[in-house]
């Protein structure tokens, strides 16, 4: 990358350049310094972009196959991290494609409703320094994917990434397809984006072109990415909320229980077994005693309370909350994929379904833990009552009991019950939520299977040429760089990067490229005026001619650079330095065709420390 390139927002008056230990964005009124991204190491970029509908973000591509999407407003801070591909990224792209609601496409939307959009917003749990929190659910990519109102049309966010031998298209920061292709031929000139056409120039002339507009205008491929990618992300929130479950709630209760059982008192089956003597009989042994007084005591007796009841009592919440509502989700979305292969199966030859029983199995499992735990949270609170007592009264000879099993009938079955089933080695206190886990396991099988068919239709729907004819090298040859314009604005002038046309600079002509077939639009010898070859000391006198004639300059060019639509170039110089010079091209519609002309050129050449500007018109 360029040192003097900068990339223009597409929306606000700002720009991003690179230094030796990042990138700066600045304002282009006064070109001060809003925020600063720091990359550790400059030469594992592959490339950077600023989002081409908001202009806030910028995602910056790194050799490794990630993309680090960051917020340029807010100091520079990184908002999201894509594992895009594998290693071997030359180039990247971010293309954010506006999908439009034909009347084909909605009346094939008439008859598959997404049952999903109508049910209750979910929530997820967090824990924060103190507690457990039920906050608002939120995907990831909220923050850098504006969600679409209900009279815009949605938009498909597609990271492009040219690796050395493949393709890789990440879809929405979600979904990834790789596809294999021959060896980069030659070292990569640019890789643009033009109209959702992708375009890789070549140093040898080549170009490679890909495309999405058969993916865009099939709704099926549509409607199965979006029912993919939110049983992955449902998927993921199962994943995370059993998880939660098991190192916020279980594992801090099970910890407990065996430092103060089984480590304080010699194990868990002489504990259980002298509890029940006392729950029997009264009879207290010395070793119980003591341990009733000095290792558990009122504080441990309070936090195995606490700890119980959130084991439980959470649980069941995360469980009922969070858990079910999702599987509902994905068995409907699992459901509605079903349909929507079955019905292309008429015409289709598709692999086999999905196997969606898996998921009603996992729904199975939530309801039977959400019962056991509630049964078994009824005989740890009987359980605690009664320990309670028996703790207070051998801390304190003068306490009066609260609870006794003649007058409640249901105390001393339930406490034998708990003691059965928590004191034992390899309590199965909270199987039920472990066999949760091997359950959302198998249910991969289902979300594997609906990837393996998403990425067979998402791959055969990509478009893939490489034309690499002789004219078209002759034409391409000694490419030194190019730009994308756009061609929409009132006057019909070209001003700016947006999707359009293309303009590429050789050492001999400039050229105008329609993206959509490569045919060449316009072209235009690269050519500056004489006063630039005359001597130095012309250039300081207060009585120098501009000369108008012009001469080629495909020996004197050491480097060229686009900048909007002005073509940065860097001549051989003297000893006083390299002659710079900039020269603005206006492309203007000519029927059904486009004219290119030189609208003005400036030089900078330094001559004894000083520089001079040069504009001619």
């Amino acid at each position: 990358m360029d040192q003097d390139y900068v990339d223009y927002n597409p929306v606000y008056p700002l720009y991003v350049k690179q230094f030796t230990r990042g990138f700066s964005v600045h304002r282009m009124a006064d070109d001060a310094r809003i925020a600063t991204i720091i990359v550790r190491d400059m030469s594992q970029v592959a490339g950077y972009q600023w989002d081409p509908i908001t202009g806030k973000f910028l995602s910056i591509f790194y050799k490794d196959g990630t993309v680090r999407i960051y917020d340029g407003f807010r100091s520079g801070r990184l908002v999201s991290l894509l594992r895009a591909s594998s290693n071997g990224a030359v180039s990247g792209i971010w293309d954010r494609i506006e999908l439009l609601h034909s009347e084909e496409n909605i009346k094939d939307w008439s008859i598959d409703h997404d049952v999903t959009e109508m049910m209750p917003k979910m929530v997820k749990f967090a824990r924060d320094s103190r507690q457990l929190c039920v906050v608002p659910y939120t995907l990831p990519s909220d923050v850098w994917r504006p969600q679409a109102a209900d009279d815009t049309n949605a938009l498909l966010d597609a990271h492009v990434i040219r690796c050395h031998d493949s393709l890789s298209v990440m879809f929405d920061g979600e979904f990834t397809i790789s596809i294999q292709l021959a060896a980069i031929p030659s070292p990569l000139v640019k890789f643009v984006s033009a109209q959702h056409q992708y375009l890789a120039f070549y140093q040898d002339g080549s170009v490679e072109r890909f495309d999405l507009a058969n993916l865009v205008k099939d709704p099926f491929s549509l409607r199965l990415l979006k029912n993919v990618i939110t049983m992955r992300q449902l998927h993921r929130y199962l994943q995370d909320h059993i998880e939660l479950i098991q190192r916020d709630l279980l594992q801090p209760y099970d910890e407990f229980l065996e430092r103060c059982c089984q480590g304080a008192f010699g194990g868990y089956d002489l504990l259980r077994e002298q509890l029940i003597d006392l729950m029997l009989v009264g009879d207290v042994t010395p070793e119980l005693e003591d341990w009733l007084v000095n290792s558990m005591g009122e504080k441990n007796l309070k936090r195995w309370r606490k700890l119980g009841t959130d084991a439980y009592h959470k649980t069941l919440q995360v469980l009922t909350l969070a858990c079910l509502p999702a599987c509902e989700r994905l068995i409907s979305l699992g459901q509605r994929c079903t349909g929507n292969l079955l019905s292309r199966q008429l015409t289709l030859q598709l692999p086999l379904l999905p196997p969606i029983d898996c998921l009603q199995f996992f729904l199975k499992n939530v309801l039977e833990a959400i019962a056991s735990l509630s049964s078994q949270q009824r005989l740890l609170g009987s359980f605690l009552d009664w320990f309670d007592d028996r703790v207070r009264e051998s801390i304190d000879e003068d306490y009066k009991l609260r609870f006794n099993l003649h007058d409640n009938s249901s105390l001393g079955p339930d406490t034998a019950s708990y003691l059965q089933l928590r004191l034992r080695n390899s309590s199965p206190e909270f199987s039920s939520v472990s066999d949760l886990t091997h359950s959302l396991a198998s249910t991969t099988d289902c979300v594997s299977s609906l990837d393996s068919i998403l990425n067979d239709a998402l791959t055969s729907k990509i478009n893939i040429s490489h034309e690499a004819h002789n004219k078209m090298n002759d034409i391409f040859c000694d490419l030194m760089d190019l730009t994308v314009i756009k061609t929409n604005n009132p006057t019909g002038t070209a001003t700016g990067l947006e999707n359009g046309l293309i303009l590429l600079a050789t050492k001999s002509q400039v050229i105008l490229l329609d993206p959509q077939s490569l045919m060449i639009l316009a072209q235009l010898p690269l050519q500056i005026p004489l006063t630039y070859l005359e001597k130095e000391r012309e250039f300081v006198s207060s009585t120098t001619t501009m000369a108008t004639s012009t001469t080629t300059t495909q020996d004197m060019i050491t480097r060229a650079y686009w900048q909007h639509t002005t073509l940065q170039l860097e001549l051989q110089g003297s000893q006083q330095g390299p002659i710079k010079t900039a020269i603005d091209y206006q492309v203007t519609p000519n029927g059904d065709q486009w004219s290119l002309a030189v609208l003005y050129c400036t030089l900078y050449c330094s001559y004894y420390g000083y520089g001079m500007d040069r504009r001619f018109w």
